[in-house]
């Protein structure tokens, strides 16, 4: 079944996007007598920004507005960009344009991959310890390798109750020691967080270098380049994986406040995918404890979520628009 968001959002002739589905909910939910349904149909629904629900999007008097999969199907929507267009790369290794999107994490075949790290999953190095004087963080040179390129690298660290992943300037090593030099703001971040978080000997890895791509299911992206690679799996084909980079960082927002809620909206039956963080990849992530972020001002409200929704003498229909 087709869709166009010139229908009239009937069963035979139904939608073609969530988005549109919502603005036609926003025009008729004013003087309800009843539940609104508006049903997706089965198929992958690409996000190119979130979808947001303001107050004028609620259920009014009493009634309520349900986004659900349409009985006996799955719909999907994803914030997610298949990627596509890969080539030999050498050593099993391939790589593709990714026409500059932003991304931390990479699905293959529906399954999360790793981002190319030393030592591999499973394992860490240990560091030393972190120099207060210089703000430097120092490792053996042994545990670093000469990178092509250490523009996309970023070192993870494993504290007690929180970790750091801060963006590296050029490496200064030594015969023994490697003194290790986070970028801004995140070396003030991660040495004005309270001291006795930074010990000796904490765990760490290295990640997101094209020298660390050893390991099957490993992939790397040269961000400058707008070039991912991928290590294939035993038994991999590369004509027929089906690559997805999450790019968006929320794929629903309900955005209401005190005097003008959010409600009555519902999301039923409806599978979510592929959200991203880039905050690291902006400022680095260093928090001072719990890994917990706070931001806005008091009085500000806002509640950030992924969700999706239904109809009752009107029934809208949106249909599957692209295969992801």
């Amino acid at each position: 079944m087709g869709g166009s968001d010139a229908n009239p959002g009937t069963r035979s002739e139904p939608f073609l996007t969530v988005e549109r589905a919502r603005k036609t909910v926003r025009n008729i939910n004013k003087d309800m007598s009843g539940d609104v349904v508006v049903y997706l149909r089965e198929g992958t629904y690409e996000l190119e920004e979130p979808l947001v629900f303001q107050a004028q999007d609620s259920g009014q008097n009493n009634y309520s507005v349900t986004y659900m999969g349409y009985p006996g199907e799955t719909p999907v929507i994803t914030g997610g960009k298949r990627i596509t267009g890969w080539i030999p790369a050498g050593n099993g290794v391939v790589k593709a344009d990714t026409s500059g999107l932003r991304f931390r994490q990479l699905y293959v075949d529906g399954q999360p991959q790793t981002r190319a790290r030393t030592p591999n999953e499973g394992d860490f190095n240990r560091l030393h310890y972190w120099n207060e004087a210089s703000r430097t963080i120092v490792v053996s040179s042994s545990e670093i390798q000469n990178l092509s390129d250490v523009h996309d690298v970023e070192m993870v660290i494993h504290k007690e109750w929180t970790q750091n992943n801060l963006r590296l300037a050029p490496l200064d090593l030594s015969d023994f020691e490697a003194h290790l030099i986070p970028l801004e703001p995140d070396r003030t971040k991660a040495f004005s967080s309270h001291d006795y978080l930074r010990k000796k000997g904490q765990g760490y890895y290295l990640e997101n270098a094209f020298e660390f791509l050893d390991a099957e299911g490993e992939w790397y992206l040269r961000a400058a380049n707008h070039e991912l690679f991928y290590k294939l799996r035993a038994g991999e084909d590369v004509s027929t994986i089906v690559a997805v980079a999450p790019t968006l960082v929320q794929l629903v927002r309900l955005q209401g406040t005190p005097e003008a809620p959010v409600k009555r909206i519902h999301f039923r039956g409806i599978v979510f995918e592929h959200s991203t963080w880039l905050e690291p990849n902006e400022e680095g992530f260093a928090t001072v404890q719990a890994d917990s972020i706070a931001n806005g001002s008091e009085g500000n409200h806002r509640i950030e979520l992924p969700s999706v929704f239904r109809l009752p003498s009107s029934r809208f229909h949106a249909t599957r628009f692209s295969s992801c």
